[in-house]
């Protein structure tokens, strides 16, 4: 009796944890740069002596993201800028680390760091990209960030950076609980690439 049991509560949890990715994937749908959970359900036996073939639970296992690229949505603002085919952007993570995103709706903070949506900085050639006082700014195919200067004349553009672009394997990449995307252990990052702009 007491297996019937088990089976139906461990059924019925998983079948809870499925429906919250689900939600959690709907309540994203709209959100820039998101990447939606995959989840797929499996049945695990309880190991152990005595519990030979005995009893087997149901489990949610997670299956990563659905990388696939979104629509690009043209938004006629400087420092939108989208990622051209695979690759990602590379940003600070709240514990220093490097992390990826796919987020382009970029800010120039109060400090003059450019950063993304949600606060973390974006990073450069040698680590977090400043940005000076300016009139304008713009970011170039490959990424690179070009200002005109305060006080200066229309055509004196300054190169301040250049975001850093990479394309590991799909496969090397894990997603983090803060939505960001981090390398496997033991593995290296790929290749930079361009950006577009004005997405």
């Amino acid at each position: 009796m007491d297996k019937v049991l088990y089976l139906a509560m461990t059924g019925a949890r998983e079948a809870q944890v499925a429906q919250s990715v689900t939600n959690q994937n709907l309540a994203n749908a709209s959100t820039t740069g998101f990447k939606s959970t995959l989840a797929g359900s499996m049945s695990v036996p309880l190991a152990g002596p005595g519990f030979a073939d005995a009893r087997t639970y149901a489990m949610t296992a997670d299956q990563g993201a659905d990388l696939t690229q979104g629509p690009l949505v043209a938004t006629g603002r400087d420092l939108d800028v989208a990622v051209d085919g695979a690759g990602w952007i590379a940003v600070q993570a709240p514990d220093g680390t490097e992390a990826y995103t796919r987020a382009g709706n970029l800010n120039v903070d109060a400090f003059g760091q450019l950063t993304t949506d949600n606060g973390r900085p974006v990073l450069g050639n040698s680590g977090p990209i400043a940005i000076p006082p300016y009139e304008s700014i713009q970011v170039g195919a490959d990424g690179t960030i070009s200002i005109r200067p305060i006080g200066s004349e229309a055509s004196a553009l300054a190169v301040v950076d250049r975001i850093r672009l990479v394309n590991p394997p799909q496969a090397d990449l894990v997603r983090g609980e803060d939505g960001l995307m981090r390398l496997a252990p033991g593995t290296a990052p790929g290749t930079t690439q361009g950006a577009g702009g004005d997405h």
